[in-house]
């Protein structure tokens, strides 16, 4: 089922194409269909074993969300701040920006379980 749901991907970009919409809308497609899988798992999950969607909305994806908003306002700060584009530009956004998502997903993400097995599973192959 789910194989048939992705490739709905195919025609949902052959039609943004036929109506004229540039190239770009093939990720918009891809994007969309992804956002409308993601919904059905959530819901499957539910039929399965009971997880709440609200539940599922306030522990993983708010969190997620107000990362993704942090760090993506972080790289346009970055962005902003050296106004040439350049190869020293491109690199800055993306250290900036992958070490501001690290930092945020431990903070923001991971729950105290999870923590706790990174840090037992860090002792054990570093220390």
């Amino acid at each position: 089922m789910s194989g048939i749901l992705v490739l709905l991907t195919l025609p949902l970009a052959w039609f943004f194409l036929t109506l004229g919409f540039n190239a770009v809308s093939v990720v918009w497609a891809v994007i969309l269909t992804s956002i409308l899988f993601s919904i059905g798992r959530i819901f499957w999950a539910k039929y399965l074993v009971g997880l709440s969607p609200l539940k599922w909305a306030k522990e993983v994806f708010m969190p997620c969300l107000v990362t993704f908003l942090i760090v993506f306002f972080i790289g346009k700060c970055v962005q902003h701040c050296m106004e040439e584009d350049s190869l020293y530009r491109l690199g800055m956004v993306f250290i900036c920006t992958c070490a501001s998502s690290v930092l945020l997903g431990w903070l923001f993400i991971l729950n105290k379980s999870e923590k706790q097995f990174f840090k037992l599973n860090f002792k054990r192959r570093f220390c």
